[in-house]
């Protein structure tokens, strides 16, 4: 039978261990930056998209032509999330 006691002072030590280690810390800072770049950069992607869209629209509407619809009309704000799996992948690796 497994003592519950004995894996909870196990589990506490290795947590203890955990956080004592600086390779710890520097993982995480390395993730928390990456996910930070890849959500920044896909932030400035959807809003360049914006800004030339809204651009082409005024010129659109200058000479009469018809606007078409915005092309990200249907895709969600999370999908720029959408690499972070590929990150977590590498840093895994």
């Amino acid at each position: 039978m497994i003592n519950m006691h004995a894996i909870a002072a196990i589990g506490e030590k290795e947590v203890t261990y955990l956080f004592r280690e600086k390779t710890f810390f520097i993982l995480l800072g390395i993730f928390m930056t990456m996910a930070a770049l890849s959500t920044f950069i896909g932030w400035a992607t959807v809003y360049t998209i914006h800004n030339v869209y809204d651009a082409a629209a005024i010129e659109l509407i200058a000479m009469h032509a018809v606007v078409p619809d915005f092309p990200l009309k249907h895709i969600s704000s999370l999908a720029i999330l959408k690499n972070m799996i590929i990150y977590v992948v590498l840093i895994g690796s």
